[in-house]
């Protein structure tokens, strides 16, 4: 049996390494909800994926579902929306990012009523970004420096 094509608006969330020349490129989509996707050869220096999977880029999204597991294959990338502005324009306070983070999770359907976002977020993805804490630290520093 050959997988089934699918294409689907999403938006970017999370890149990491597969192998040397793989990713694994997490989305969240219109129509599939949150998936995870291999875009294989990603990492090769004349990939067609090379400058389309960043974070937050919004992105149709063509993709061969797998019958057997969770990891579908990514087929084709076309950019609708880089976001420019919060690569250069942002200014981030933990307010902000809290918000961001319980936003997330409640589009995603993994924040209960008494849980935590970043909790429920990190269940959902294996694990928060490692840069977090001292992100956090260093605006809670910031704010009281203030």
């Amino acid at each position: 049996m050959s997988p089934v094509n699918a294409t689907t608006r999403g938006i970017l969330l999370r890149k990491r390494k597969l192998s040397d020349t793989s990713l694994i490129v997490s989305w969240c989509t219109n129509s599939l909800g949150i998936i995870q996707t291999v875009a294989r050869g990603a990492r090769r220096p004349r990939s067609p994926f090379r400058g389309q999977l960043d974070l937050f880029f919004e992105a149709e999204l063509s993709i061969a579902k797998s019958r057997k597991s969770n990891l579908h294959t990514l087929r084709e990338v076309v950019v609708v929306n880089a976001f420019a502005g919060i690569r250069t324009e942002y200014d981030p306070d933990q307010r902000a990012i809290l918000h961001f983070e319980t936003e997330l999770a409640r589009i995603t359907g993994v924040q209960g009523a008494k849980s935590n976002a970043a909790v429920a977020l990190a269940h959902l993805f294996g694990r928060l970004p490692s840069s977090r804490p001292a992100l956090l630290k260093s605006l809670a520093s910031d704010k009281d420096g203030s």
